[in-house]
C-alpha cells in the first residue's frame, strides 16, 4: 500500500512560460499516463505537470519508456481524485521550463555514459 499523494495546488501566473510536454494517453485506476511529445526534454520524477489552464495536476511519479520519447506516470489517491481534477483522455499537458522548483530534467548524456 503506497502512502497518499500530496495535493499540488499551484496556479502559474500568465507571465510564466509553459510548454507542452505531451498528452494523456491512458487513465488506469488512480494513474494518469502522459505520452511525451517528440523533441521535448525528458523530465525527472517530482517535476510538476500543468493543464492548459495553468493549474498543476500533479507531480511525475515515475518515468518509463525510451529516453527520447518517455511516458510519465502521475499518481493520484483515487479515480475520483482524477475526476475532480477534470483530466481527460488526449488532453494536452504542460510544464514550466524556466521554474527550477517545478521542473527537473533527465540529462541524457549522463545516461549514455
Amino acid at each position: 500500500e503506497l502512502p497518499g499523494v500530496e495535493e499540488v495546488t499551484i496556479i502559474l501566473p500568465e507571465d510564466v512560460e509553459i510548454k507542452p510536454i505531451g498528452f494523456v494517453s491512458s487513465i488506469i485506476e488512480q494513474l494518469v499516463i502522459i505520452e511525451s511529445l517528440k523533441d521535448t526534454p525528458p523530465l525527472k520524477d517530482e517535476s510538476v505537470v500543468f493543464n492548459e489552464g495553468r493549474r498543476a495536476i500533479g507531480k511525475i511519479f515515475e518515468v518509463f519508456g525510451p529516453v527520447f520519447h518517455p511516458y510519465y506516470v502521475i499518481r493520484f489517491n483515487s479515480h475520483q481524485h482524477i475526476a475532480e481534477k477534470d483530466i481527460k483522455m488526449q488532453e494536452k499537458m504542460y510544464y514550466a521550463p524556466s521554474v527550477k522548483d517545478f521542473t527537473e530534467y533527465i540529462f541524457t548524456e549522463k545516461l549514455e555514459k
